[in-house]
């Protein structure tokens, strides 16, 4: 029988988002429209259903989450024409079927992950307006609910998610005036632009598992992102199947160097995940900076910028940068990021290969 899980410490960690594709065999998702889902009376009506609904297994790190037994019921239980989408899920005995249903009522290992780091690195949400990208039950909006965001923005693909799962969620865990505070917001990412607003912080968990979409995503960032504000993406390293990775959204994101982005938690068993932090650039006109090559350390001969000295420039300054010249690959050092050339990932930010040949001098 199919259900829609909670993790437990025995949850196998090898889920994989693979062969659940749409009828048409493409797996970007499909483009329904944009709606904002209203808390209704109806549902403060029912409170108290929703706290009977509530066992111990529906405890997550600390937040009351509806039953998903109970969902299961409600939604099998429901006339033809309502919940198709949790319907074909459920038949289909299926996590995710992308353009159909999209996992929110699945907790993710992932979401634990950023929702864990948050806590930890004591992430400030006081006074600051949130959007929890990609929802699901909601715990990383409610977490900064929680830490008194000033609003705080729901997002997810389905509708019914929302109306059974992420809506209940956020009443059982908070004051009778979060619906001040709170908006819900259903539908593709591309449908959203003219409803969702600036952000000082964007989190999401496990949306990224799908190529297709990494635009979508990204355009998000691009206009919902405040000047100064902070993205975290929590993710698994490669999803097997469709092909999603870590690394190529990352090189995907850096391709018109507005960001810049730092691995902050990688998982150390089971399957390797990892948070990645995205924030802007320093420069605002999204125009890489020129290179500062007073501060570089070239080799003796002046011609070749060799590794042992590319990493005293790096120490000195800023990121290495691979350029190919007619002498092969050279270096040089941007003085405005601060990353260390040997530092984990950094592998990672040898980017932009033929961008800068002019530099090259031999």
């Amino acid at each position: 029988m199919f259900k829609f899980n909670f993790p437990s410490e025995n949850q196998d960690e090898t889920d994989t988002i693979s062969d659940d594709l749409n009828s048409s065999g493409k797996t970007s998702l499909q483009e329904i429209d944009g709606q904002e889902i209203e808390i209704s009376n109806d549902h403060f009506q029912k409170i108290k259903k929703y706290r009977e609904s509530c066992s111990s297994t529906s405890l997550v790190r600390g937040f009351h989450l509806v039953d998903l037994k109970y969902v299961e019921e409600l939604v099998t239980s429901q006339k033809s024409g309502e919940f198709e989408s949790l319907k074909t899920a459920i038949k289909m005995n299926s996590d995710v079927i992308s353009g159909v249903y999209e996992g929110g009522l699945k907790i993710w290992e992932c979401t634990l992950d950023l929702l864990d780091y948050l806590n930890k690195e004591s992430v400030q949400f006081d006074g600051l307006d949130v959007l929890d990208l990609g929802c699901g039950a909601g715990l990383l909006g409610m977490h900064a609910l929680r830490k008194g965001a000033h609003s705080v923005h729901f997002q997810d693909y389905n509708t019914e998610v929302l109306s059974l799962c992420t809506i209940p969620n956020v009443i059982l865990n908070n004051n009778p005036d979060v619906k001040s505070k709170t908006n819900f917001f259903a539908g593709d990412w591309g449908s959203l632009h003219h409803k969702l607003k600036s952000y000082d912080i964007i989190l999401t968990s496990e949306t990224i598992y799908n190529p297709e979409n990494y635009r979508k995503l990204i355009q998000i960032f691009e206009e919902m992102v405040k000047k100064n504000g902070v993205i975290y993406v929590a993710a698994k390293h490669f999803y097997f199947g469709v092909g999603g990775n870590v690394y190529e959204f990352e090189k995907l994101l850096r391709q018109n160097e507005r960001w810049n982005t730092s691995i902050c938690f990688c998982s150390t068993e089971g399957v390797k995940r990892e948070i990645l932090k995205i924030v802007q650039s320093a420069d605002q006109n999204h125009q890489r900076a020129k290179y500062d090559l007073s501060a570089s350390q070239f080799s003796p001969d002046g011609r070749v910028f060799q590794v042992e000295y590319a990493q005293k420039a790096v120490e000195n300054s800023g990121t290495a940068v691979a350029l190919r010249g007619k002498d092969g690959v050279v270096f040089a050092v941007e003085k405005l990021v601060t990353s260390k050339l040997y530092e984990t990932g950094a592998n990672r930010r040898i980017f932009n290969i033929d961008t800068h040949i002019g530099m090259v001098k031999s």
